[in-house]
């Protein structure tokens, strides 16, 4: 819808919704508020992928986007685990979990503000969409968009299998480093926040050199070599293991954008929104799945039916996963590569240089010729002047007759 109505209604109707949930669950004292709070911020999120979709607008398509929506990325990841978590955990600490909640919805309302009276309208009228698909607007129909073409469909499948691995390294990490390495919540929250700044930097480092195409499945290769370091980090002694494989996930993180990156192309510039929401919608029902699932895979490596050493063995899995999504990328890639256009800048035009065998062209000699006086000439004698009409007249007097 944001195609048709553009960006900014949908991002202050999304603002709205997280405040009023906020402030649903600051008024509440039993349980039933809670989950409607819950449901009224779950119908209104759509503030990661229309903002996404505000950056494609803004910056357009190829290397630039990517490195644009990775910059997005982590300076979102990095400012929640730098700023958010631990100012809400003060706060909760200091005057009480309510007093938090009611940070929050201050937060919602000049957040509001910001995007109502501030915030430019990114989405052109001319470029938008003249009426809302409903056969689109809905999981059904992102799903359908996704797979329009095969390189889509590829790309959208490598999406889906990195989140896999991406929800087993975030909802295991704080549990994962604490029973291995007995890491504070401190420690592990300033890992993570690193990692987000990495994040947003190394997509300038990475997509400029390697191009779109190849940096996906080189980055999904990546993630996966960091997974397997910190599953195989010693107990006790393995804090730069593990540091090492957050600074390598934020290389491999790098393949989120250019995934993004990838469908956008493939899809119209009418389109940018619809492209993001389907992305997102696929981003969510895996997290929702696939969170469980890791969480009882690493429960399942720490109990004592597990075999001994492997701790680490969530992360092992996770690191198959994303194995199996560079796989899917390179095939993808090497199969329908052509599909994919990874634009360039337009090279200058180039001052036309003749072939060096050509023979030079001969140089145009300018003449001036010498002015040259009027010559007095007679008259002409009127029986030449008038010879010609006379003859006309005769030969039409003869024809009449």
């Amino acid at each position: 819808m944001s195609d048709t109505y553009g960006r900014k209604p949908f991002m202050l109707l999304s603002t709205v919704g997280l405040g009023l949930g906020f402030t649903i669950t600051l008024l509440s004292r039993r349980v039933w508020p809670l989950l409607l709070a819950a449901a009224v911020d779950g119908s209104s999120s759509c503030m990661y992928s229309i903002a996404q979709a505000c950056v494609t607008d803004c910056v357009g398509r190829g290397d630039k986007l990517s490195e644009a929506l990775g910059l997005f990325q982590g300076l979102a990841i990095g400012m929640a685990f730098t700023i958010g978590m631990p100012i809400g955990g003060v706060l909760a600490v200091k005057k009480g979990p309510r007093f938090s909640v009611c940070v929050s919805v201050a937060l919602c309302a000049l957040n509001a503000l910001l995007t109502g009276l501030v915030m430019p309208e990114s989405l052109h009228r001319a470029r938008r969409k003249p009426a809302v698909d409903f056969t689109m607007a809905n999981p059904v129909g992102a799903l359908r968009l996704l797979s329009r073409s095969p390189i889509s469909l590829g790309i959208s499948i490598c999406y889906c299998l990195h989140w896999i691995a991406n929800a087993g390294l975030q909802i295991n990490f704080f549990n994962y480093t604490e029973k291995k390495l007995s890491w504070t919540p401190a420690q592990s929250g300033g890992g993570l926040a690193l990692m987000g700044i990495l994040v947003a930097v190394a997509p300038k480092l990475i997509i400029p050199r390697f191009g779109l195409r190849r940096a996906l499945p080189l980055c999904l290769a990546v993630y996966a070599a960091a997974q397997l370091l910190i599953g195989a980090a010693p107990a006790g002694s393995g804090t730069a293991w593990v540091y090492t494989g957050l600074a390598l996930s934020a290389v491999g993180s790098v393949a989120f954008p250019t995934t993004l990156a990838l469908l956008n192309q493939q899809v119209g510039e009418d389109e940018g929104g619809a492209i993001q929401g389907a992305a997102d919608t696929v981003k969510t029902f895996t997290t929702v799945c696939a969170n469980p699932l890791m969480a009882a895979c690493f429960g399942y490596f720490i109990s004592a039916k597990a075999p001994k050493g492997l701790m680490g063995g969530s992360y092992y899995v996770g690191g198959g996963v994303a194995a199996l999504a560079a796989l899917v990328a390179l095939v993808t890639i090497t199969r329908y590569g052509h599909l994919a256009d990874d634009e360039k800048p337009a090279a200058p035009a180039a001052a036309a240089v003749p072939p060096p065998h050509a023979p030079p062209e001969p140089a145009v000699e300018l003449r001036v010729e010498p002015r040259q006086e009027p010559r007095d000439e007679a008259p002409p004698a009127p029986s030449a002047v008038f010879a010609e009409p006379l003859s006309s007249e005769l030969r039409s007097t003869e024809t009449e007759q």
